[in-house]
């Protein structure tokens, strides 16, 4: 069987992001989403730079698959660079990894198009100085920039803040079972407290994670994935890795 928690069905842009489950006002719920990508698009075009804050594994990447259509139709001419860092390196293996980014930055800014945006996902992996250069540089050609980040940022307008809630991920969770069933055996939502998913360990016992408590929803799907993993090795199961 598949494996439904792979990055093939869990990836930015395979799921879609859940507006309505983490509006944090009355507008969304009441519009939905056609209202919520407009009202951030105008506040980017107004301010020029704008910010999607959030923890590790809450949405940002996924937030922004969902409206590239919009980006593209809005802001033509745009580009995208997703930036990358390991916290584990070293003092001097971080600075060389900044420094990297920094140059790819602005070299996928020279092509952006005059009234384009530029989309910088991992905004944090850059340095505070990098980050005034590129907004020098943005504002000059005439163009927009849209970052994410763990963090607000210096110089750069919060446009929609996403965190882990305990309905999306009961919600993206029946979504991956409902399309691969043979792996429900080793998941149950609990009937009494629907807070609680009850995952089956292949020697009998059970282990409880509590939604609620959910910072990370990548880190999830991660665990999630080598339950489902071991239960297919345990049981002869075939499980392809994609």
């Amino acid at each position: 069987m598949a494996n439904p928690f792979s990055s093939r069905f869990t990836r930015p842009g395979a799921l879609a992001y859940r507006y309505r489950a983490v509006a944090d006002d009355a507008t969304v719920e009441s519009k939905g989403r056609g209202d919520f990508v407009a009202r951030w698009i105008q506040t980017l075009r107004r301010y020029r730079f704008g910010l999607i804050v959030g923890p590790h594994g809450t949405g940002k990447s996924t937030l922004l698959h969902d409206v590239t259509p919009e980006l593209q139709s809005e802001f033509p001419g745009g580009q995208w660079v997703q930036l990358t860092g390991d916290p584990r390196a070293g003092f001097f293996e971080r600075l060389q990894k900044r420094r990297e980014n920094a140059r790819s930055v602005l070299r996928v800014q020279r092509q952006v198009a005059a009234g384009g945006v530029l989309v910088v996902d991992g905004g944090e992996q850059l340095s505070t100085w990098a980050r005034f250069r590129l907004r020098r540089r943005i504002r000059t050609a005439q163009q927009f920039c849209l970052m994410t980040a763990h963090r607000d940022l210096v110089g750069f307008t919060v446009i929609h803040r996403t965190r882990a809630d305990e309905n999306v991920i009961r919600e993206l969770l029946r979504e991956l079972l409902k399309q691969h069933p043979a792996a429900e055996s080793c998941f149950q939502i609990d009937s009494h407290d629907p807070g609680r998913l009850i995952i089956r360990v292949p020697d009998g016992s059970n282990q409880i994670v509590a939604l609620d408590q959910v910072t990370d929803v990548r880190e999830l799907w991660s665990q999630l994935y080598d339950v489902v993993g071991r239960a297919a090795v345990t049981t002869e199961i075939p499980c392809s890795e994609n």
